[in-house]
This record gives C-alpha cells, sequence and structure tokens, in this order.
C-alpha cells in the first residue's frame, strides 16, 4: 500500500509543474461549473450501465 502511495504522489509530482497547472486549474474550474450547473449529474446519468447496454441493443 506504502509503494501505490508513493507511485501516486510521483505521478502527482509529474502533472504539478508550471506546464500543466494553468491548464489543470482550468480543467477543474470547467468541472465545477459542469457539476455545478448538474451537467456531470446528467451525464453520469447517461452513461449508467442501463443506458448504455439499451443503446448498444438499439445499434445492433
Amino acid at each position: 500500500m506504502v509503494g501505490n502511495q508513493l507511485e501516486f504522489e510521483s505521478k502527482l509530482l509529474e502533472v504539478l509543474t508550471p506546464e500543466y497547472l494553468e491548464p489543470l486549474i482550468k480543467f477543474l474550474k470547467v468541472i465545477k461549473r459542469l457539476d455545478e450547473l448538474g451537467i456531470l449529474d446528467s451525464l453520469n446519468d447517461l452513461l449508467n450501465n442501463e443506458v448504455v447496454e439499451d443503446l448498444v441493443k438499439k445499434t445492433y
């Protein structure tokens, strides 16, 4: 478990560089806004396994 945490921290440090930080902050702000608008809930419901299975069945 400690090894997994160290691997996670290492990967996190890779993306927390100035090169990635500004786009990451923008992305998180977009995600937050989508959540506030309820769009994430709608997408989550749409991607529900039952809905996806029904869409696949109707396609074939």
